[in-house]
């Protein structure tokens, strides 16, 4: 009789969730392939997005690509060993299990004490943030030998013995802050960090502080032990509020680190107002001699004021990549035309330049009344950089006032495009662009080999329907543009030889529907080429342009 097939459980599955799977035989076709193939097409089913842009920047996998790593490593004993290191190397460790992928943080850091090969898998750690007010973690499961490793482990991370006790009290006390940490600091390979539901600042997380500050130290002085965290190339906060936001000390405490390449912060939020005044202190996190060795920051909806940001921006010198998104976290004034301040000292270094301005797409109708008056001055010094993208009203202004700003006399209202873009730019986006840019777009596509003659793309938000069997003229989306406007630009373009950027997509589906005395509402949904949707409103009485019935 043939034996049952094996049940597997998962990484932080519990009993009875097992999943039956049925094993790889000799005939299997994978079995006949080298080792080298196999991983390749582990890293393959590991970077599947499903079309979405990879979050982590470590071969390319995404947030789901472990997991689907580890179903591939249950069909055999062989892909198992060959997959494993793949399937730990992206660790999402939560303090809740939800998956097979993610495991609680008490039970990995007994994992990886216990078997110190895995530790030195993982490249990626995504956890989320637990405070002492929202509880402590559960450490029932936790065995003597387990606690005999935490105690060495604590020991040969710790500075001083003193240091050592409190942070060995913290785990006994099932503190994140403390778990976290020892769990860092036995990742001697650990490329990219993140941590969600940030909340209001390291004062939160002392020990975890403590151990960021001290790396940075080790890495100034050119030590290269784990504690360093010398291999750390991202980090990434998302707070977990949609209110205020990180402070920039936090973030100043990881850009310390000089091994650090990529930074992102999600909801930002430093409204220091004495640095509004000449005469008041500057922010406590800021000292002249601060330098950052980070190439590319990304600061998503922030709330800074503009003298502040100047300091903060002022400490990277050697930034290729900006990509700073204003609004939406409390509010403070943005001033496009006050930021150059900021950005003077990357012109020798940056390469792709984002600024975003969210506060004016949530006015809606009023959206008009609150754009920016004054645009973003001159580029034209930045000859390295090659990618801009920008709300058109920052690029040009572009806009009248019965309201009469400070900056007035100072800074211009309107700009002319084709004089203030670099020389060796490439790419241009821009955001919220409409009829009243037209003129100067064209102008500028016209006469770009004089100012940007490398410029290749255009992107202005455009879209394309894609028809399977068919080119429609009418399958183009231009917002804010009429059909002759948006022909006109496009003929300017292709004379030019600039691609318009859109983004294609499949035709939408028409939606019909009726009342019917007994049912109530009939609805029916018909994907393209909406075969029987005729048929549908002939039938129930419903009209061929909207699909709604004449008896509504």
């Amino acid at each position: 009789m043939a034996s049952a097939s094996p049940l597997v459980r998962a990484p932080g599955q519990q009993a009875g969730d097992e999943t039956i799977h049925q094993p790889l035989t000799s005939q299997s076709p994978l079995t006949s392939l080298s080792d080298e193939i196999l991983i390749a097409i582990a890293e393959y089913v590991g970077c599947d997005t499903g079309g979405v842009e990879p979050r982590y920047q470590t071969k390319g996998i995404a947030p789901q690509g472990p997991k689907n790593v580890y179903n591939l490593s249950l069909c055999s004993r062989r892909l198992r060993h060959i997959t494993l290191p793949l399937v730990y190397s992206h660790i999402r460790s939560d303090n809740v299990c939800y998956d097979g992928i993610t495991e609680p943080l008490v039970s990995f850091l007994c994992k990886i004490l216990a078997a110190p090969e895995i530790a030195g898998w993982v490249q990626v750690f995504h956890g989320a943030v637990m405070e002492e007010a929202d509880g402590l973690l559960n450490l029932s499961q936790v065995t003597d030998e387990d606690w005999a490793r935490i105690r060495s482990a604590v020991d040969a991370a710790s500075e001083s013995g003193s240091q050592g006790q409190g942070w060995l009290r913290g785990i006994e006390s099932g503190l994140w802050d403390a778990i976290v940490t020892l769990v860092l600091s036995r990742l001697p390979n650990l490329e990219e960090l993140e941590f969600e539901n940030w909340t209001c600042g390291f004062d939160y997380f002392p020990i975890l502080a403590r151990y960021v500050a001290r790396a940075a130290e080790l890495q100034q002085c050119g030590e290269t032990s784990t504690e360093s965290m010398l291999k750390l190339r991202r980090v990434a906060l998302y707070f977990w509020d949609t209110e205020f936001g990180i402070l920039l000390l936090d973030l100043v405490g990881f850009l310390k680190l000089k091994s650090l390449e990529s930074f992102y912060a999600h909801m930002v939020h430093e409204d220091n107002y004495s640095a509004l005044s000449h005469d008041g202190p500057p922010p406590e996190w800021y000292s002249p001699e601060l330098e950052f060795s980070t190439k590319s920051l990304h600061l998503h909806h922030c709330n800074i004021d503009h003298k502040t940001l100047t300091l903060f921006l002022r400490c990277f010198t050697s930034l290729e990549r900006l990509r700073y998104k204003n609004g939406v976290v409390s509010y403070c004034e943005f001033e496009p035309s006050r930021m150059m301040e900021a950005l003077e000292h990357m012109k020798p270094c940056v390469k792709e330049l984002v600024i975003i301005d969210h506060e004016d797409t949530y006015f809606g109708e009023y959206q008009e009344e609150y754009q920016k008056e004054h645009p973003l001055s001159s580029l034209v010094g930045f000859e390295k950089l090659k990618s801009i993208e920008m709300d058109a009203c920052i690029t040009m202004g572009h806009r009248t006032s019965a309201d009469e700003d400070e900056a007035e006399g100072k800074f211009p209202k309107y700009q002319n495009l084709k004089g203030s873009l670099p020389p060796n730019l490439e790419s241009l986006r821009l955001h919220h662009c409409g009829s009243k840019f037209l003129t100067q777009i064209c102008e500028y596509i016209v006469q770009k080999d004089t100012c940007t003659p490398a410029l290749k793309r255009l992107d202005l938000g455009w879209e394309k329907v894609q028809y399977p069997e068919k080119y429609s003229p009418d399958g183009l989306i231009h917002p804010n543009f009429t059909n002759e406007e948006a022909n006109k630009l496009l003929a300017a373009c292709q004379e030019a030889d600039v691609e318009m950027v859109m983004k294609t997509q499949r035709p939408k589906g028409k939606f019909a529907s009726y009342k019917d005395k007994k049912l109530g509402i009939v609805s029916n949904y018909f994907h393209y080429p909406y075969n029987g949707y005729e048929e549908f409103c002939k039938e129930h009485g419903c009209d061929l342009e909207t699909g709604r019935s004449y008896d509504y």
